[in-house]
Protein backbone atom coordinates (compact mmCIF):
# COMPACT_ATOMS: atom_id res chain seq x y z
CA UNK A 1 0.00 0.00 0.00
CA UNK A 2 1.26 3.21 -0.61
CA UNK A 3 1.89 5.97 2.42
CA UNK A 4 0.68 9.26 2.86
CA UNK A 5 1.19 12.47 5.08
CA UNK A 6 -2.33 11.50 7.08
CA UNK A 7 -1.74 7.88 7.80
CA UNK A 8 -4.69 6.71 4.87
CA UNK A 9 -3.54 4.47 2.22
CA UNK A 10 -3.68 4.23 -0.96
CA UNK A 11 -3.53 1.15 -3.44
CA UNK A 12 -1.48 0.88 -6.79
CA UNK A 13 -4.33 -0.24 -8.78
CA UNK A 14 -6.40 2.66 -7.53
CA UNK A 15 -3.53 5.14 -8.19
CA UNK A 16 -3.09 3.79 -11.36
CA UNK A 17 -6.76 4.30 -12.35
CA UNK A 18 -6.46 8.23 -10.80
CA UNK A 19 -3.59 8.72 -12.70
CA UNK A 20 -4.65 6.72 -16.05
CA UNK A 21 -7.86 8.89 -16.22
CA UNK A 22 -6.27 12.26 -15.61
CA UNK A 23 -3.82 12.49 -18.32
CA UNK A 24 -6.28 10.96 -20.72
CA UNK A 25 -8.43 13.81 -20.51
CA UNK A 26 -6.23 16.49 -19.43
CA UNK A 27 -3.08 15.47 -21.79
CA UNK A 28 -3.49 14.78 -25.17
CA UNK A 29 -1.50 11.04 -25.28
CA UNK A 30 -2.48 8.16 -27.70
CA UNK A 31 -4.95 5.85 -27.25
CA UNK A 32 -2.35 3.06 -26.23
CA UNK A 33 -0.93 5.07 -23.29
CA UNK A 34 -0.85 3.49 -20.28
CA UNK A 35 0.54 3.92 -16.66
CA UNK A 36 1.16 1.27 -14.57
CA UNK A 37 1.98 1.44 -10.87
CA UNK A 38 3.21 -1.50 -8.27
CA UNK A 39 5.91 -1.84 -5.39
CA UNK A 40 9.50 -2.98 -5.54
CA UNK A 41 11.11 -3.06 -2.27
CA UNK A 42 9.87 -0.18 -0.51
CA UNK A 43 10.06 1.84 -3.58
CA UNK A 44 6.40 2.93 -5.39
CA UNK A 45 7.44 2.68 -9.23
CA UNK A 46 5.57 4.63 -12.09
CA UNK A 47 6.09 3.08 -14.94
CA UNK A 48 4.68 4.56 -18.48
CA UNK A 49 4.42 3.57 -21.72
CA UNK A 50 7.01 5.72 -24.38
CA UNK A 51 5.17 8.71 -25.73
CA UNK A 52 6.74 11.89 -27.69
CA UNK A 53 9.00 13.93 -25.19
CA UNK A 54 6.66 17.07 -25.05
CA UNK A 55 3.85 14.83 -24.28
CA UNK A 56 6.20 13.03 -21.33
CA UNK A 57 6.91 17.01 -19.51
CA UNK A 58 3.28 17.44 -19.83
CA UNK A 59 2.65 13.99 -18.21
CA UNK A 60 5.53 14.23 -15.70
CA UNK A 61 4.34 17.40 -14.40
CA UNK A 62 0.56 16.42 -13.79
CA UNK A 63 1.84 13.04 -12.31
CA UNK A 64 3.44 14.88 -9.85
CA UNK A 65 0.54 17.42 -8.98
CA UNK A 66 -1.51 14.10 -8.56
CA UNK A 67 1.06 12.95 -5.94
CA UNK A 68 0.87 16.24 -4.26
CA UNK A 69 -3.19 16.13 -3.89
CA UNK A 70 -3.00 12.55 -2.89
CA UNK A 71 -0.32 13.95 -0.21
CA UNK A 72 2.35 10.94 -0.88
CA UNK A 73 4.84 10.32 1.23
CA UNK A 74 6.15 6.82 -0.33
CA UNK A 75 9.23 6.95 -1.99
CA UNK A 76 8.46 6.93 -5.90
CA UNK A 77 10.17 6.75 -8.94
CA UNK A 78 8.68 7.69 -12.61
CA UNK A 79 10.05 5.98 -15.91
CA UNK A 80 10.07 4.06 -18.94
CA UNK A 81 11.86 0.95 -20.24
CA UNK A 82 14.42 3.65 -21.52
CA UNK A 83 15.28 6.29 -18.76
CA UNK A 84 14.34 7.06 -15.08
CA UNK A 85 12.21 10.64 -15.54
CA UNK A 86 11.99 11.59 -12.07
CA UNK A 87 12.56 10.64 -8.63
CA UNK A 88 11.96 11.99 -4.94
CA UNK A 89 15.45 11.17 -4.08
CA UNK A 90 17.61 13.92 -6.32
CA UNK A 91 20.68 11.50 -5.86
CA UNK A 92 19.21 8.11 -6.89
CA UNK A 93 21.32 6.68 -9.79
CA UNK A 94 19.44 6.83 -13.11
CA UNK A 95 20.99 3.98 -14.81
CA UNK A 96 18.58 1.58 -12.55
CA UNK A 97 16.13 0.85 -15.00
CA UNK A 98 16.65 -2.10 -17.24
CA UNK A 99 16.73 -1.17 -20.80
CA UNK A 100 14.75 -4.46 -21.71
CA UNK A 101 11.97 -5.28 -19.52
CA UNK A 102 8.60 -3.19 -18.79
CA UNK A 103 8.01 -5.33 -16.14
CA UNK A 104 10.73 -4.44 -13.34
CA UNK A 105 12.77 -0.93 -12.72
CA UNK A 106 15.47 -3.32 -11.07
CA UNK A 107 19.23 -3.53 -11.37
CA UNK A 108 19.81 -7.10 -13.92
CA UNK A 109 22.12 -6.80 -16.76
CA UNK A 110 22.71 -10.43 -18.55
CA UNK A 111 26.08 -11.23 -20.38
CA UNK A 112 26.79 -14.10 -22.64
CA UNK A 113 30.08 -15.22 -22.97
CA UNK A 114 32.11 -18.18 -25.25
CA UNK A 115 33.94 -19.68 -22.61
CA UNK A 116 34.10 -20.81 -19.44
CA UNK A 117 36.59 -18.50 -17.92
CA UNK A 118 35.75 -15.39 -19.36
CA UNK A 119 32.41 -15.72 -18.51
CA UNK A 120 33.46 -16.46 -14.93
CA UNK A 121 35.53 -13.06 -15.09
CA UNK A 122 32.77 -11.37 -16.36
CA UNK A 123 30.66 -12.43 -13.36
CA UNK A 124 32.85 -11.42 -10.77
CA UNK A 125 32.96 -7.97 -12.52
CA UNK A 126 29.57 -8.05 -12.57
CA UNK A 127 29.18 -8.51 -8.48
CA UNK A 128 31.87 -6.38 -8.10
CA UNK A 129 30.08 -3.92 -10.22
CA UNK A 130 26.89 -4.20 -8.32
CA UNK A 131 28.16 -4.39 -4.85
CA UNK A 132 30.18 -1.41 -5.74
CA UNK A 133 26.69 0.27 -6.29
CA UNK A 134 24.91 -1.19 -3.30
CA UNK A 135 27.88 0.25 -0.77
CA UNK A 136 27.48 3.31 -2.95
CA UNK A 137 24.00 3.65 -2.04
CA UNK A 138 24.38 2.73 1.33
CA UNK A 139 26.51 5.33 2.06
CA UNK A 140 24.86 7.86 -0.43
CA UNK A 141 21.82 8.21 2.13
CA UNK A 142 21.22 11.32 4.41
CA UNK A 143 23.03 10.85 7.81
CA UNK A 144 24.48 7.51 7.15
CA UNK A 145 27.81 8.83 8.33
CA UNK A 146 29.16 9.33 11.88
CA UNK A 147 28.03 12.79 12.99
CA UNK A 148 25.07 15.07 13.21
CA UNK A 149 21.89 14.50 10.54
CA UNK A 150 22.53 18.19 9.40
CA UNK A 151 19.49 17.45 7.22
CA UNK A 152 16.69 16.90 10.29
CA UNK A 153 18.14 19.51 12.19
CA UNK A 154 17.66 21.79 9.13
CA UNK A 155 13.99 20.53 8.28
CA UNK A 156 13.11 20.66 11.97
CA UNK A 157 14.65 24.34 12.46
CA UNK A 158 12.48 25.03 9.00
CA UNK A 159 9.93 23.35 9.94
CA UNK A 160 9.87 24.84 13.66
CA UNK A 161 10.30 28.74 12.21
CA UNK A 162 7.23 28.21 9.98
CA UNK A 163 4.99 27.23 12.55
CA UNK A 164 6.17 30.37 14.67
CA UNK A 165 5.75 32.60 11.46
CA UNK A 166 2.44 30.93 10.84
CA UNK A 167 0.98 31.10 14.23
CA UNK A 168 1.30 34.85 14.33
CA UNK A 169 -1.14 35.76 11.19
CA UNK A 170 -4.56 34.10 10.51
CA UNK A 171 -4.73 30.95 9.21
CA UNK A 172 -6.46 31.24 6.34
CA UNK A 173 -7.07 28.26 3.84
CA UNK A 174 -4.24 29.57 1.41
CA UNK A 175 -1.55 29.89 4.46
CA UNK A 176 -2.93 26.54 6.00
CA UNK A 177 -2.43 24.87 2.58
CA UNK A 178 1.32 26.61 2.06
CA UNK A 179 1.97 25.38 5.74
CA UNK A 180 0.76 21.73 4.37
CA UNK A 181 3.11 21.48 1.62
CA UNK A 182 5.98 22.58 3.19
CA UNK A 183 5.16 19.79 5.90
CA UNK A 184 4.62 17.74 3.51
CA UNK A 185 8.32 18.48 1.94
CA UNK A 186 9.55 18.13 5.36
CA UNK A 187 8.21 14.58 5.94
CA UNK A 188 9.79 13.69 2.23
CA UNK A 189 12.68 14.77 3.24
CA UNK A 190 12.90 12.99 6.03
CA UNK A 191 11.94 9.96 4.71
CA UNK A 192 14.96 10.12 2.83
CA UNK A 193 16.78 9.08 6.15
CA UNK A 194 17.00 5.45 5.75
CA UNK A 195 16.36 2.33 8.13
CA UNK A 196 20.39 2.36 8.82
CA UNK A 197 20.87 5.52 9.58
CA UNK A 198 21.07 6.23 13.95
CA UNK A 199 18.95 9.25 13.26
CA UNK A 200 15.92 6.95 11.37
CA UNK A 201 14.02 6.94 15.05
CA UNK A 202 14.22 10.32 15.36
CA UNK A 203 13.48 10.98 11.76
CA UNK A 204 10.37 8.87 12.17
CA UNK A 205 9.29 10.84 15.19
CA UNK A 206 9.31 14.38 13.77
CA UNK A 207 7.43 12.41 10.74
CA UNK A 208 4.71 11.37 13.15
CA UNK A 209 4.90 14.87 14.93
CA UNK A 210 4.90 16.92 11.56
CA UNK A 211 1.27 14.33 10.73
CA UNK A 212 -0.15 15.47 13.64
CA UNK A 213 0.11 18.87 12.98
CA UNK A 214 -1.46 18.16 9.65
CA UNK A 215 -3.83 16.35 11.06
CA UNK A 216 -4.75 19.61 13.14
CA UNK A 217 -4.40 21.48 9.89
CA UNK A 218 -7.12 19.89 8.91
CA UNK A 219 -9.29 20.34 12.22
CA UNK A 220 -8.95 23.88 10.75
CA UNK A 221 -9.77 23.80 7.87
CA UNK A 222 -13.52 21.58 8.79
CA UNK A 223 -14.09 24.35 10.84
CA UNK A 224 -13.71 26.75 8.41
CA UNK A 225 -16.37 24.64 6.10
CA UNK A 226 -18.62 24.24 8.95
CA UNK A 227 -18.38 28.12 9.96
CA UNK A 228 -18.97 29.00 5.85
CA UNK A 229 -22.14 26.23 6.24
CA UNK A 230 -23.42 28.37 8.93
CA UNK A 231 -22.86 31.98 7.17
CA UNK A 232 -23.94 30.88 4.19
CA UNK A 233 -27.33 29.35 6.72
CA UNK A 234 -27.46 32.69 8.17
CA UNK A 235 -26.92 35.21 5.23
CA UNK A 236 -30.65 35.77 4.11
CA UNK A 237 -32.58 36.40 7.28
CA UNK A 238 -35.33 36.13 8.66
CA UNK A 239 -34.67 32.35 10.22
CA UNK A 240 -36.94 29.98 11.79
CA UNK A 241 -36.15 28.48 15.31
CA UNK A 242 -35.13 25.24 13.37
CA UNK A 243 -33.01 27.04 10.82
CA UNK A 244 -30.95 29.16 13.97
CA UNK A 245 -30.59 25.99 15.60
CA UNK A 246 -28.81 24.26 12.56
CA UNK A 247 -26.43 27.80 12.11
CA UNK A 248 -25.54 27.41 15.95
CA UNK A 249 -25.25 22.86 15.42
CA UNK A 250 -22.49 24.37 12.57
CA UNK A 251 -21.03 26.35 15.48
CA UNK A 252 -20.81 24.10 18.11
CA UNK A 253 -19.00 21.37 15.51
CA UNK A 254 -16.77 23.89 14.59
CA UNK A 255 -15.70 24.22 18.05
CA UNK A 256 -15.51 20.76 18.69
CA UNK A 257 -12.60 20.29 15.61
CA UNK A 258 -10.68 22.94 17.27
CA UNK A 259 -10.62 21.64 20.21
CA UNK A 260 -8.84 18.66 19.02
CA UNK A 261 -6.13 21.38 17.90
CA UNK A 262 -3.27 20.85 20.93
CA UNK A 263 -0.24 22.19 19.23
CA UNK A 264 0.63 24.73 20.85
CA UNK A 265 1.90 26.99 18.19
CA UNK A 266 -1.71 27.19 17.22
CA UNK A 267 -3.29 27.75 20.75
CA UNK A 268 -4.17 30.93 20.49
CA UNK A 269 -5.93 31.14 16.79
CA UNK A 270 -7.67 28.04 18.27
CA UNK A 271 -8.53 30.67 20.94
CA UNK A 272 -9.47 33.65 19.08
CA UNK A 273 -11.74 31.33 16.63
CA UNK A 274 -13.49 29.11 19.49
CA UNK A 275 -14.38 32.91 21.36
CA UNK A 276 -15.62 34.38 18.44
CA UNK A 277 -18.17 31.06 17.84
CA UNK A 278 -19.08 31.45 20.92
CA UNK A 279 -19.84 34.95 21.17
CA UNK A 280 -21.76 33.82 17.88
CA UNK A 281 -23.80 31.41 19.54
CA UNK A 282 -24.55 33.93 22.17
CA UNK A 283 -26.41 36.00 19.36
CA UNK A 284 -27.93 33.19 18.24
CA UNK A 285 -28.94 31.91 21.62
CA UNK A 286 -31.21 35.65 21.51
CA UNK A 287 -31.99 35.49 18.09
CA UNK A 288 -33.58 32.23 19.20
CA UNK A 289 -35.38 33.78 22.27
CA UNK A 290 -36.59 36.55 20.15
CA UNK A 291 -37.83 34.56 17.61
CA UNK A 292 -39.78 32.62 20.37
CA UNK A 293 -41.46 35.69 21.17
CA UNK A 294 -42.04 36.91 18.08
CA UNK A 295 -43.67 33.68 17.39
CA UNK A 296 -45.76 33.49 21.32
CA UNK A 297 -47.08 37.35 20.03
CA UNK A 298 -48.24 35.96 17.05
CA UNK A 299 -50.04 33.45 18.34
CA UNK A 300 -51.71 35.43 20.80
CA UNK A 301 -53.23 37.44 17.88
CA UNK A 302 -54.39 35.03 16.51
CA UNK A 303 -56.08 33.51 19.22
CA UNK A 304 -57.78 36.81 19.67
CA UNK A 305 -58.64 37.03 16.07
CA UNK A 306 -60.24 33.34 16.59
CA UNK A 307 -62.62 34.64 19.40
CA UNK A 308 -63.38 37.72 17.14
CA UNK A 309 -64.52 35.88 13.96
CA UNK A 310 -66.29 33.10 16.37
CA UNK A 311 -68.14 35.84 17.86
CA UNK A 312 -68.71 39.16 15.60
CA UNK A 313 -71.80 37.75 13.89
CA UNK A 314 -74.00 37.74 16.98
CA UNK A 315 -72.76 41.54 18.06
CA UNK A 316 -76.02 43.17 18.87
CA UNK A 317 -75.26 46.33 20.99
CA UNK A 318 -72.81 49.12 21.78
CA UNK A 319 -70.64 47.59 24.17
CA UNK A 320 -70.17 44.20 22.19
CA UNK A 321 -68.94 46.58 19.37
CA UNK A 322 -67.08 48.35 21.49
CA UNK A 323 -65.34 44.98 22.89
CA UNK A 324 -64.38 43.99 19.32
CA UNK A 325 -62.90 47.02 19.11
CA UNK A 326 -60.59 46.47 21.99
CA UNK A 327 -59.62 43.23 20.81
CA UNK A 328 -58.85 44.58 17.42
CA UNK A 329 -56.66 47.11 19.07
CA UNK A 330 -54.72 44.23 21.30
CA UNK A 331 -54.04 41.67 18.32
CA UNK A 332 -52.31 45.70 16.94
CA UNK A 333 -50.59 45.91 20.25
CA UNK A 334 -49.35 42.37 19.70
CA UNK A 335 -48.46 42.45 15.79
CA UNK A 336 -46.56 45.92 16.78
CA UNK A 337 -45.03 44.54 19.41
CA UNK A 338 -43.51 40.96 17.35
CA UNK A 339 -39.61 41.91 16.99
CA UNK A 340 -38.21 43.15 13.52
CA UNK A 341 -36.15 40.07 11.49
CA UNK A 342 -38.38 37.46 12.88
CA UNK A 343 -40.23 35.13 10.37
CA UNK A 344 -43.10 36.26 12.46
CA UNK A 345 -42.64 39.72 11.39
CA UNK A 346 -42.80 38.73 7.41
CA UNK A 347 -45.92 40.01 6.58
CA UNK A 348 -46.42 42.10 9.69
CA UNK A 349 -47.18 45.53 7.79
CA UNK A 350 -50.06 43.95 5.88
CA UNK A 351 -50.98 42.12 8.75
CA UNK A 352 -51.44 45.74 10.48
CA UNK A 353 -53.03 47.47 7.47
CA UNK A 354 -55.87 44.92 7.44
CA UNK A 355 -55.93 44.68 11.29
CA UNK A 356 -56.22 48.59 11.23
CA UNK A 357 -59.08 49.07 8.71
CA UNK A 358 -61.32 46.12 11.08
CA UNK A 359 -60.84 48.84 13.68
CA UNK A 360 -61.63 51.62 11.11
CA UNK A 361 -64.41 49.69 10.17
CA UNK A 362 -65.81 49.45 13.68
CA UNK A 363 -65.41 52.82 14.39
CA UNK A 364 -67.47 53.79 11.83
CA UNK A 365 -70.09 51.28 12.91
CA UNK A 366 -69.70 52.74 16.28
CA UNK A 367 -70.50 56.22 15.19
CA UNK A 368 -73.75 54.92 12.91
CA UNK A 369 -74.80 53.14 16.38
CA UNK A 370 -73.77 55.61 19.21
CA UNK A 371 -76.12 58.47 16.43
CA UNK A 372 -79.07 56.13 15.92
CA UNK A 373 -79.18 56.12 20.00
CA UNK A 374 -78.58 59.68 20.04
CA UNK A 375 -81.48 60.13 17.68
CA UNK A 376 -83.94 57.56 19.28
CA UNK A 377 -83.25 59.34 22.65
CA UNK A 378 -84.12 62.39 21.34
CA UNK A 379 -87.30 60.84 19.40
CA UNK A 380 -88.15 59.68 22.80
CA UNK A 381 -87.94 63.21 24.15
CA UNK A 382 -89.92 64.69 21.87
CA UNK A 383 -92.64 62.05 21.94
CA UNK A 384 -92.41 63.09 26.06
CA UNK A 385 -93.04 66.55 24.79
CA UNK A 386 -95.79 65.79 22.49
CA UNK A 387 -97.74 64.22 24.88
CA UNK A 388 -97.44 66.67 27.55
CA UNK A 389 -98.44 69.26 25.07
CA UNK A 390 -101.81 66.61 24.01
CA UNK A 391 -102.74 67.11 27.85
CA UNK A 392 -102.74 70.69 28.28
CA UNK A 393 -104.13 70.90 24.74
CA UNK A 394 -101.92 72.36 22.89
CA UNK A 395 -102.43 70.60 19.90
CA UNK A 396 -100.17 72.59 17.57
CA UNK A 397 -97.18 72.33 19.85
CA UNK A 398 -97.53 68.59 20.22
CA UNK A 399 -98.02 68.00 16.32
CA UNK A 400 -94.67 70.02 16.49
CA UNK A 401 -93.08 67.47 18.88
CA UNK A 402 -94.50 64.87 16.92
CA UNK A 403 -93.43 65.80 13.86
CA UNK A 404 -89.68 65.91 15.17
CA UNK A 405 -90.06 62.88 16.58
CA UNK A 406 -91.05 61.46 13.26
CA UNK A 407 -87.86 63.47 12.04
CA UNK A 408 -85.62 62.00 14.30
CA UNK A 409 -86.21 58.37 13.93
CA UNK A 410 -86.03 59.10 10.29
CA UNK A 411 -82.38 59.96 10.68
CA UNK A 412 -81.78 56.38 11.89
CA UNK A 413 -79.72 54.05 9.30
CA UNK A 414 -81.27 51.31 9.16
CA UNK A 415 -78.34 49.40 9.16
CA UNK A 416 -78.34 49.95 13.09
CA UNK A 417 -79.01 47.86 15.76
CA UNK A 418 -82.47 49.54 16.43
CA UNK A 419 -84.15 49.46 12.74
CA UNK A 420 -87.40 47.54 14.35
CA UNK A 421 -88.09 49.48 17.15
CA UNK A 422 -87.98 52.83 15.17
CA UNK A 423 -90.16 51.04 12.60
CA UNK A 424 -92.98 50.26 15.56
CA UNK A 425 -92.89 53.83 16.77
CA UNK A 426 -92.91 56.04 13.48
CA UNK A 427 -96.45 53.93 12.72
CA UNK A 428 -97.48 54.71 16.18
CA UNK A 429 -96.02 58.38 16.25
CA UNK A 430 -97.55 58.70 12.91
CA UNK A 431 -100.56 57.65 13.97
CA UNK A 432 -100.69 60.10 16.83
CA UNK A 433 -99.71 62.89 14.55
CA UNK A 434 -103.18 61.85 12.16
CA UNK A 435 -104.95 62.03 15.45
CA UNK A 436 -103.63 65.51 16.94
CA UNK A 437 -104.07 66.95 13.44
CA UNK A 438 -107.61 65.60 13.25
CA UNK A 439 -108.28 67.04 16.76
CA UNK A 440 -106.80 70.35 16.23
CA UNK A 441 -108.67 70.78 13.01
CA UNK A 442 -111.78 69.90 15.17
CA UNK A 443 -110.44 72.64 17.63
CA UNK A 444 -109.43 74.83 15.07
CA UNK A 445 -113.30 74.26 13.78
CA UNK A 446 -114.75 75.03 16.89
CA UNK A 447 -112.85 78.14 17.36
CA UNK A 448 -114.04 79.25 13.59
CA UNK A 449 -117.85 78.36 14.70
CA UNK A 450 -117.55 79.75 18.22
CA UNK A 451 -116.09 82.88 16.69
CA UNK A 452 -119.06 83.13 14.51
CA UNK A 453 -121.50 81.91 17.02
CA UNK A 454 -120.26 84.95 19.26
CA UNK A 455 -121.04 87.53 16.28
CA UNK A 456 -124.72 86.00 15.99
CA UNK A 457 -125.30 85.67 19.95
CA UNK A 458 -123.91 89.46 20.32
CA UNK A 459 -124.65 91.03 17.15
CA UNK A 460 -126.85 93.78 19.10
CA UNK A 461 -127.44 92.01 22.49
CA UNK A 462 -126.72 89.16 24.46
CA UNK A 463 -129.66 86.95 22.70
CA UNK A 464 -127.61 83.32 23.08
CA UNK A 465 -124.95 81.40 24.29
CA UNK A 466 -123.36 78.25 23.25
CA UNK A 467 -121.52 75.07 23.04
CA UNK A 468 -119.63 73.28 20.58
CA UNK A 469 -117.80 69.78 20.39
CA UNK A 470 -117.48 67.36 17.35
CA UNK A 471 -120.45 66.09 16.94
CA UNK A 472 -122.85 68.90 17.32
CA UNK A 473 -123.83 72.88 18.57
CA UNK A 474 -125.77 73.62 21.21
CA UNK A 475 -127.16 77.04 21.45
CA UNK A 476 -128.75 78.03 24.57
CA UNK A 477 -131.62 81.53 24.24
CA UNK A 478 -130.83 83.88 26.89
CA UNK A 479 -134.00 84.20 29.11
CA UNK A 480 -134.10 88.37 28.63
CA UNK A 481 -134.16 87.71 24.85
CA UNK A 482 -136.85 84.73 25.47
CA UNK A 483 -139.01 86.61 27.37
CA UNK A 484 -138.44 89.54 24.90
CA UNK A 485 -139.59 87.60 22.04
CA UNK A 486 -142.27 86.13 23.80
CA UNK A 487 -143.62 89.73 24.93
CA UNK A 488 -143.34 90.85 21.17
CA UNK A 489 -145.11 88.61 20.20
CA UNK A 490 -147.77 88.03 22.41
CA UNK A 491 -148.25 92.43 22.39
CA UNK A 492 -148.46 91.81 18.32
CA UNK A 493 -151.23 89.82 18.53
CA UNK A 494 -152.69 91.98 21.09
CA UNK A 495 -152.99 95.33 19.18
CA UNK A 496 -153.25 93.32 16.02
CA UNK A 497 -150.25 95.14 15.00
CA UNK A 498 -149.31 93.34 11.48
CA UNK A 499 -145.76 95.32 11.20
CA UNK A 500 -144.49 94.14 14.27
CA UNK A 501 -145.63 90.79 14.09
CA UNK A 502 -144.19 90.98 10.31
CA UNK A 503 -140.73 92.28 12.14
CA UNK A 504 -140.61 89.50 14.68
CA UNK A 505 -140.81 86.95 12.48
CA UNK A 506 -138.08 87.90 9.96
CA UNK A 507 -136.23 88.72 13.16
CA UNK A 508 -136.64 84.90 14.20
CA UNK A 509 -136.23 83.55 10.35
CA UNK A 510 -132.76 85.64 10.20
CA UNK A 511 -131.64 84.21 13.59
CA UNK A 512 -132.70 80.64 12.27
CA UNK A 513 -131.37 81.12 9.08
CA UNK A 514 -128.03 81.53 10.90
CA UNK A 515 -128.33 78.76 12.69
CA UNK A 516 -129.08 76.95 9.61
CA UNK A 517 -126.10 78.67 8.04
CA UNK A 518 -123.49 77.14 10.31
CA UNK A 519 -125.27 73.56 10.21
CA UNK A 520 -124.66 73.68 6.33
CA UNK A 521 -120.90 75.81 6.39
CA UNK A 522 -119.80 72.83 9.36
CA UNK A 523 -121.80 69.65 8.99
CA UNK A 524 -123.09 69.95 12.43
CA UNK A 525 -126.72 69.50 13.58
CA UNK A 526 -127.58 72.75 15.69
CA UNK A 527 -129.85 72.03 18.27
CA UNK A 528 -131.32 75.17 20.40
CA UNK A 529 -132.57 75.23 24.13
CA UNK A 530 -134.75 78.05 25.95
CA UNK A 531 -133.77 79.45 29.29
CA UNK A 532 -135.01 75.87 30.80
CA UNK A 533 -132.67 74.05 28.87
CA UNK A 534 -135.57 72.77 26.89
CA UNK A 535 -135.07 71.54 23.63
CA UNK A 536 -137.23 73.78 20.65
Amino acid sequence: MIKTITGKTIDYESLSEQLNDRLNNEISVSSDFQIHCYQQDDWLIIFLTPQPTEVIDDCLTLIKDIINENEIISDFMIGNNQQVYFANQDDYPSDIINHQSEESLTVEKKYSSANFSSGLIIFILSVLSIASIGIFYFISRPCTMAGKCELMRATNASVSQTLKNKSQADLTKPEIDQLKTELTTAIQTLNRIPRWSDYHQEARQLITQYQNIMGELNYFLEADKLVENADNMSKKLPLSIDEWNRVKTFLENAIEQLNLVSTSEFTSEKQERINNYQSRISLINTRVETEKIGKDKLFAAQAIIQEIEKNKLSVNSVPELEKLEEQWQTVIKEIESIPVETTSAKNKTDLLNSYLSEIINIQGRLVVEKEAINLFNLAQENIKLAKESEDKNQLTQAITFWQKAVDSLEKISPDSFIPEDVITLQNDIKQKVEIAKVSMAEALQAQKIEEELKTICLATENICSYKVDKKKIDIFLTPTYFQKIVSLYNLSNTDNNVNKKQQLLQHIEQVENNYQYLTNKYNLPVQIYNYNNFYI
